[in-house]
């Protein structure tokens, strides 16, 4: 059909981006849940902070030393 022959040149590009990449997908979750797992860190800390429980210097140096753990680990 020479009404939709534009198309062809496409359908390659297109194959390719629908394989999915498992090592990609593997590293992306990985780096989601990390972040995850710093935020709730850092979350439950400034909740402390907001308590009154530890001073703001506390609170960051509490972080820090949180983040390098489980970085750590």
């Amino acid at each position: 059909m020479p009404s939709i022959s534009w198309v062809k040149p496409f359908i390659g590009i297109l194959e390719s981006q629908t394989k999915v990449d498992l090592k990609r997908i593997t590293i992306v979750n990985s780096i989601k849940n990390f972040f995850i797992d710093l935020r709730l860190i850092f979350i439950q800390n400034v909740a402390d902070y907001l308590r009154g429980k530890q001073s703001a210097e506390e609170t960051m140096n509490g972080i820090v030393s949180s983040w390098i753990k489980f970085m750590k680990a």
